[in-house]
């Protein structure tokens, strides 16, 4: 029997790390400092369908925030999410704005839906803390590079994007490596 992993990322994700990365001009860089079993998974991304273990992902970050800044990989979660993510998410997003109020809750509420094309493994559990205010946390199946959560701070702001709200997305601190993250996010009515 194969051992699969239990956190995943697919083909479609990986396409869309090459092509926020071309965008930035920062391919080439990341492509030098990554580990060698990730460098053909990202200078070569397989098919949209392909799902293989998420350390390949993960390995990306690392590199992009060993070779530029915590400004930068956070300004990466955003361009993923503008660039790579959002064209695949676009109609759903859409939907569910349609459906409920142009915030981010209902965005953050099915987050974990919205990632299903994208990622495995990852628990997204969100708590209230009143009308313009939530906590999300990742749960991951084990610790990870603190270069992904950075990246989901910026990925979250998108949400604000498609709203047209003004927001904050603070993360709580974690150490170099963690199997959760927790973002408190608010914004402006």
């Amino acid at each position: 029997m194969t051992d699969v992993p239990e956190f995943q990322i697919s083909g479609a994700f990986m396409r869309a790390y090459y092509k926020t990365l071309v965008a930035q001009a920062m391919l080439e860089p990341v492509l030098d400092a990554i580990r060698v079993e990730t460098r053909d998974f990202l200078a070569e991304p397989p098919s949209p369908w392909t799902w293989f273990d998420a350390e390949h992902g993960l390995n990306v970050l690392d590199a992009l925030l060993t070779i530029s800044s915590r400004e930068h990989v956070k300004l990466f979660g955003l361009k993923l999410a503008q660039l790579g993510l959002g064209p695949v998410l676009t109609p759903l997003v859409r939907t569910v704005l349609a459906l409920s109020s142009a915030s981010p809750r209902p965005l953050a509420v099915n987050l974990g839906f919205m990632m299903k094309p994208f990622l495995r493994g990852v628990q997204f559990v969100l708590e209230d803390r009143g009308p313009t205010a939530f906590l999300l946390t990742l749960n991951y199946p084990r610790p990870i590079g603190v270069g992904n959560f950075i990246a989901w701070e910026g990925l979250l702001h998108y949400a604000f994007e498609l709203t047209g709200k003004r927001g904050v997305v603070t993360r709580a601190p974690c150490g170099p490596t963690s199997a959760v993250a927790i973002y408190d996010v608010s914004w402006t009515p």
